[in-house]
């Protein structure tokens, strides 16, 4: 059943949790327009996070900080900025490129937890047909978790086929992150097999991250993909443009189809952090997502390859 179009939100309270390492109270804010949630944080001057939720544009993430705060890690880019979910070809419409009306409407917007040491939340849009007519409905329910100098944010994405679906084989779409990068700016992208930059585009990881040094800040900011084994493909080959942005790709070598009627998920975790990168801490911060030994998925990558 449809949902209707309007915007939804529901407000949930959460008591306080004792947790054994010490955070910060997180709260969502939802802007009196109905066009973004705002992320709070305990002892920050501007929201840790903003999700966008216009309704006639793609939803986004941006600007996301550092869990101390400061300069944002996110980005801009000619293709949008910050975090956001698209794919280049779905039934030759082009999703990636194209952000606004006509292609974007929104049908809900709903906070499933408001606030605490866990926030989460959810967005559904239709992605839209040459004839206005819905391609797919797509919902996004977000879950951000404070860490102290660190957080988790995990996507499970879900995406419903309104019609019969093609998604066409692309070198990108999917999860995309662009990260704060300008021209002179330092910044690195890093996979499990210690690929890094372009070398890492079009391989198969279980993880990938990437870099940015940002305005006073002695090391780069850090933001972690990570694919979940559960996902169709996976490991799933990765996208890594020029401009340091990159993302997990699950039709990269071949066309995806689904069933009018037929519902995929799929998820992932960001995990942000700074300070000093460690290759083998990411495997073991991936182990304790995924359930999986680190080890032994990179053995699976080497008998693929």
């Amino acid at each position: 059943m449809q949902l209707p179009r309007i915007f939804r939100l529901s407000m949930v309270a959460l008591s306080s949790l004792s947790c054994l390492q010490e955070v910060s109270a997180l709260k969502i804010e939802p802007a009196e327009d109905q066009s973004s949630l705002k992320i709070l944080k305990d002892g920050l001057s501007a929201p840790l996070l903003t999700q966008h939720t216009g309704p006639n544009e793609r939803p986004l993430i941006h600007p996301l900080l550092p869990a101390e705060g400061g300069e944002a890690i996110t980005g801009t880019h000619t293709t949008g900025e910050g975090i956001f979910w698209a794919f280049p070809d779905i039934n030759g419409r082009d999703f990636f490129t194209n952000r606004g009306e006509g292609y974007w409407q929104r049908e809900s917007v709903a906070i499933i937890l408001a606030e605490g040491d866990t926030v989460s939340w959810q967005t559904t849009y239709h992605l839209l047909g040459t004839d206005g007519a819905p391609l797919m409905k797509e919902t996004q329910t977000w879950s951000l978790s404070d860490r102290g100098d660190r957080f988790h944010l995990d996507l499970e994405w879900g995406g419903e086929a309104m019609r019969a679906l093609t998604i066409a084989k692309a070198e990108k779409g999917g999860l995309y992150i662009q990260s704060n990068w300008s021209p002179g700016r330092e910044a690195a992208i890093e996979n499990t097999a210690r690929q890094r930059n372009q070398n890492a585009d079009g391989q198969p990881s279980m993880w990938a991250d990437v870099g940015v040094r940002l305005k006073d800040r002695p090391g780069l900011a850090h933001l972690s993909i990570f694919d979940h084994p559960n996902n169709p493909g996976f490991p799933q080959r990765w996208h890594v443009s020029e401009a340091f942005g990159l993302g997990p790709v699950p039709a990269r070598t071949e066309d995806w189809s689904m069933a009018k009627g037929e519902m995929s998920l799929l998820k992932y975790r960001i995990l942000a952090h700074t300070g000093e990168f460690n290759n083998v801490d990411i495997t073991s911060a991936w182990s304790q997502y995924s359930g999986l030994s680190g080890t032994w998925a990179l053995w699976g990558i080497a008998q693929r390859e």
